[in-house]
């Protein structure tokens, strides 16, 4: 609720409500705010963060860090996943989000989101900090790359 700066349309057109003990636990904010109807808003974001929009149509694979979540348009459903026993020590999150239908998610993020296509083939190697989603169906390893000095000069990576 304290990141809309200005909001324009009507009154009733939002609602502050009480999260319930998930939504509190996730975000660690008390309140959440729900906007409807046709209005526009300005959000203040921090100095350096970036707002993504993502259109979804139907079902999607990808599971998201719950902390990028900014916004999630009505006709999208949001599902919480518990995330395997090797993911959830390497990333430190029980939880990861998957949404289904048609509209739009808001992410946020320190820098520019970058969609990137996986290879089935060949490996990617992407820093864990960094990661925000991934699909579902993907094999995730913890691993480093390169020759013994290349692994010590690096953080974790995600081999997919």
């Amino acid at each position: 609720p304290q990141q809309i700066a200005a909001f324009q349309g009507l009154s009733r057109q939002r609602e502050d409500k009480f999260m319930n003990m998930q939504g509190i636990y996730r975000k660690k904010k008390l309140i959440k705010s729900k906007l409807s109807g046709p209005s526009s808003l300005i959000l203040g974001l921090p100095g350096g963060y970036m707002l993504h929009c993502m259109e979804l149509d139907g079902d999607s694979s990808l599971l998201f860090d719950f902390r990028h979540l900014l916004f999630y348009t009505e006709g999208i459903e949001m599902k919480s996943v518990l995330q395997s026993f090797k993911n959830v020590v390497a990333t430190k999150d029980i939880m990861r989000m998957k949404f289904q239908g048609h509209g739009a998610i808001g992410l946020i993020s320190c820098g520019p989101v970058i969609e990137m296509e996986l290879d089935p083939v060949t490996p990617s190697f992407i820093d864990s900090r960094a990661l925000i989603a991934f699909p579902s169906h993907v094999g995730i390893d913890l691993s480093v790359y390169g020759n013994h000095l290349a692994s010590q000069h690096m953080s974790y990576q995600w081999k997919m």
